[in-house]
């Protein structure tokens, strides 16, 4: 379903006023196409009625109303049941620490148990940070507000699989920036089987940090805001990776004032 709302500055839009809807797929052929003109209140209801050969991509909705016209991407996937199966095999001690050998094995298998060897690969990485969570310290913030909390993309390999379906992936790159936190990894592994596309996905999160900095700012009428011009005692904390306290830790703190317009 697509919908639409459309308005005028000076009137309401009648109840039977046409709006057209065109799809084009990724290589800007129009796949489907429906003019629409019962309305409720300006809002219109597009019933899109797609099929399995659709291309997977990134389709442009445009809708036509008079002289006017209005674009919106919209993502269309054709699923299909996958073919091979994807196993990661990280060491459990990668989960706490990345050292001098930073790399894992990938195995690809048929379903019926062959090694997919020597298919075309493509494996990248989708991470985001979580924070910590210590019983003992729940109002303490511990991740840092200027590294991005959104969805980063690192590509980790392109290439063959060798003649046993594995493949060594580096993981190094998602060390990059030096991340503070967990670090939830979502592995996306594409493989390319005789012209077809097969996607496997896998969940792992590492805490690649021995020990976490903790803020705990006082509750106030502003949320996390603290009024100029009065005192404020800021707590801060270090705790190993279990929440145990850290002593003997020189920290540097910094104060920013920010504002913003709107």
């Amino acid at each position: 379903f697509l919908n639409v709302i459309l308005s005028q500055s000076d009137r309401e839009i009648p109840d039977k006023f046409p709006l057209t809807l065109k799809l084009f797929n990724p290589k800007d052929q129009i796949v489907f196409t429906q003019v629409q003109s019962k309305n409720e209140m300006g809002l219109y209801c597009f019933k899109v009625v797609t099929n399995t050969q659709f291309l997977t991509g990134n389709y442009r909705a445009v809708f036509v109303s008079g002289a006017s016209i209005f674009e919106k991407n919209v993502r269309i996937e054709t699923i299909k049941p996958n073919r091979l199966k994807t196993n990661w095999i990280i060491p459990k001690e990668f989960e706490n620490s990345l050292g001098k050998n930073t790399k894992v094995s990938v195995e690809s298998k048929w379903l019926h148990g062959s090694p997919a060897a020597s298919l075309e690969a493509n494996i990248q990485a989708q991470i985001r940070l979580l924070s910590p969570e210590f019983k003992e310290y729940k109002d303490y913030s511990w991740l840092d507000p200027e590294v991005s909390k959104e969805v980063k993309t690192v590509d980790l390999f392109t290439g063959k699989l060798n003649n046993q379906g594995l493949a060594q992936v580096d993981l190094s790159p998602l060390t990059t920036g030096l991340h503070t936190g967990i670090l939830n990894t979502w592995f996306v592994t594409r493989l390319f089987p005789e012209g077809d596309i097969n996607t496997d996905y896998f969940e792992q999160n590492f805490k690649w940090f021995d020990e976490y900095v903790g803020i705990k700012i006082p509750p106030s009428s502003y949320g996390k805001f603290l009024a100029k011009d009065r005192s404020h005692e800021i707590s801060a904390i270090v705790v190993d990776r279990n929440g145990k306290p850290v002593a003997g830790r020189e920290l540097s703190i910094q104060v920013f004032e920010v504002d913003w317009n709107w």
